[in-house]
């Protein structure tokens, strides 16, 4: 098969547990060691049947990291389900005060499995079919500069996009649902998936279109609750392929491999506790009187062994106030302790957040920070590495005023607020049946 520019020579892949419940059948991924279970949680993704010669385009999200992926999730999905081939926008995304680097998507997520064809190359090829590009946009392009680094040139872009398709669509998933066509499901399946959302169609007149274009308000929804294919089979492939084809490349796979390991190694019975602290939710502010996190996990860790191994992903700045669990006994690692690990793959500094999801879905127990996505992600990860048990994924209460909820939502189908847990429905698809498959 081919392999992303980005990865590493290959040595080996190990089949996963079944155990997992998930098919022994991977797709590439390339390691300077060998993988197992829970790490590598996917497999070989089924081939999409898209129509030559239509694209669709879209526009990445302006939040933080997780953003963006779910906003490219929606984007895949909406694709897939259209039959185009994806158009990727510049994905070399500029984050002025957060990552020491700017953000590059393809070096995050392995794109070599993906319908997805680059901007420039798009554009190249149908040069002769396109309104001309904006010469501070063109000339952007040309010499590979971040668009967000150029005044005024993500503006263009989008601008360029929405006016130079053959058509628009600006569907709101958070507002509306997408009946595909031949759906079958009776009147009360769609009531409940769509909810108090407007029905939209992919009509005939947009499919005789060759190029269309999305909005950019894609990341409010997880990519399982916009779209309703015509068959039931049709929805859990969209969430099997999802599973299999966006996931994290190499570094931060192996990287993370490397550090459970390490992690296993070092706790006396082979398991590690995680957990997912966001800035600002435990200390003041904004939660001025409430407890401090240490309490908090504390308190939450009563499940596990005392003494024992505990990985703590932050971007608290104050690592002060979780001194106390080190005191108690704790062995408490945090990014600065694994940092030699993460040098040795050369893990970029915008890759270390993804390296802590993996890292935390792999623990044997995870506590997480509510009205996160950083912790909704881990929480998913747990599901398709065979982490099910609700005791297994909890979200750290944050104080007496505010309602706690589950982690693991359980619903049928995704409800509002959507960004409040992971629905199970997302990792709940047939196993597939096990197909030969490894990378030399």
């Amino acid at each position: 098969p081919k392999m992303s520019p980005y990865m590493m020579p290959t040595l080996e892949i190990r089949k996963l547990d079944h155990r997992h419940g998930i098919s022994s059948s991977m797709g590439p991924m390339a390691c300077t060691t060998a993988l197992g279970p829970p790490i590598l949680y996917w497999q070989k993704p089924t081939e999409q049947v898209l129509q030559p010669g239509f694209y669709l385009s879209f526009e990445w999200d302006h939040g933080g990291w997780n953003n963006v992926r779910q906003g490219f999730e929606m984007a895949i999905t909406i694709a897939v389900a259209l039959k185009r081939t994806l158009v990727l926008p510049p994905d070399e995304l500029h984050r002025p005060g957060g990552h020491s680097e700017d953000v590059v998507v393809s070096r995050l997520i392995d794109m070599s499995q993906l319908p997805v064809i680059r901007l420039s190359q798009f554009l190249t090829q149908h040069e002769r079919r396109l309104m001309p590009l904006p010469r501070a946009l063109r000339s952007a392009l040309a010499k590979g500069i971040a668009l967000s680094r150029v005044p005024g040139a993500t503006s263009a872009l989008k601008q360029y996009l929405r006016k130079g398709s053959a058509g628009w669509l600006g569907w709101k998933p958070a507002e509306q649902c997408l009946l595909l066509k031949g759906t079958v499901h009776s009147e009360a399946m769609v009531s409940a998936f769509c909810g108090n959302r407007s029905r939209v169609t992919y009509g005939e007149d947009a499919r005789r279109l060759w190029w269309l274009h999305l909005s950019n308000r894609l990341a409010e929804v997880p990519f399982y609750a916009f779209v309703l294919h015509g068959e039931p089979a049709g929805n859990w492939r969209m969430r099997q392929f999802i599973r299999d084809a966006v996931h994290y490349s190499a570094p931060a796979v192996c990287a993370a491999a490397a550090i459970v390991k390490h992690l296993r190694q070092e706790s006396a019975t082979g398991a590690f506790l995680a957990s997912h602290v966001r800035r600002g939710d435990y200390g003041c502010p904004p939660l001025c009187g409430a407890m401090s996190a240490d309490s908090h996990i504390w308190d939450s860790a009563s499940m596990v062994r005392h003494g024992g191994v505990l990985y703590l992903a932050t971007d608290e700045r104050n690592l002060s106030m979780f001194e106390s669990l080190s005191h108690s006994g704790w062995h408490v690692y945090t990014l600065h302790k694994i940092a030699p690990i993460l040098q040795r793959f050369r893990v970029p500094p915008a890759a270390y957040g993804p390296v802590e999801q993996l890292v935390c879905a792999a623990g044997g127990t995870f506590m997480g920070s509510g009205f996160s996505t950083f912790t909704n992600y881990i929480v998913r990860l747990r599901g398709y590495m065979g982490e099910t048990r609700p005791s297994q994924s909890q979200l750290l209460p944050l104080g007496a005023e505010w309602k706690t909820h589950p982690a693991v939502r359980h619903e049928k189908w995704p409800r509002p607020p959507y960004h409040l847990g992971e629905w199970e429905i997302a990792w709940r698809v047939p196993k597939p049946a096990d197909v030969a498959y490894r990378c030399a």
